[in-house]
């Protein structure tokens, strides 16, 4: 039996721990098995859709990307003047997070920001959008005001004939 060469086992345990020695051991996996990722993931732009002022339901989708362990999940949390929160999933549909949400009751305003979180557990924040719902509109029936502008217009209009008609009788009267 050959005895074991200890010179060439020695020279393999440092050829495996000097690369880790040297470049200081970047290498920190998270959960994910992810080296350490410490930027933000990016919240490019975000839309709502314009049915949110008529009282319909109505849709959120933005662009969020993440270039180191990617997108874990993104939430668009509305808030009232009550700081009443709703938080809705949004769900990647292939190009962007997307979230249906129902109608906003009138007579409020409202605060739509997104969260959106990477897999290494970093965050971003959206800038906060404002929905103003608390002035709405009011349409009065056609059938409500037709009678009411039809017959004061008439009786306008009648009180101005007669009073032209007195100018001129009394002028003719005077001459």
């Amino acid at each position: 039996m050959r005895p074991p060469n200890y010179a060439l086992l020695f020279m393999i345990i440092l050829a495996c721990i000097i690369p880790s020695i040297a470049k200081g051991n970047d290498f920190h996996p998270n959960q994910y098995g992810l080296a350490q990722d410490t930027l933000r993931p990016t919240i490019e732009y975000w839309n709502i859709s314009v049915s949110v002022y008529q009282g319909l339901d109505f849709e959120v989708s933005a662009y969020i990307w993440d270039s180191e362990s990617g997108v874990e999940n993104a939430t668009l949390h509305i808030r009232n003047s009550t700081s009443f929160e709703w938080i809705y999933e949004m769900i990647f549909n292939g190009s962007h997070y997307v979230t249906a949400v129902p109608a906003l009751q009138p007579g409020d305003v409202y605060r739509l920001q997104i969260l959106a979180f990477d897999k290494a557990g970093n965050s971003a924040t959206s800038y906060v959008r404002t929905i103003d719902l608390s002035q709405t509109t009011t349409s009065i029936p056609e059938w409500a005001t037709f009678p009411i502008v039809v017959s004061s217009s008439l009786t306008f209009m009648l009180v101005i004939i007669i009073i032209a008609w007195i100018i001129k009788k009394r002028q003719s009267e005077a001459d």
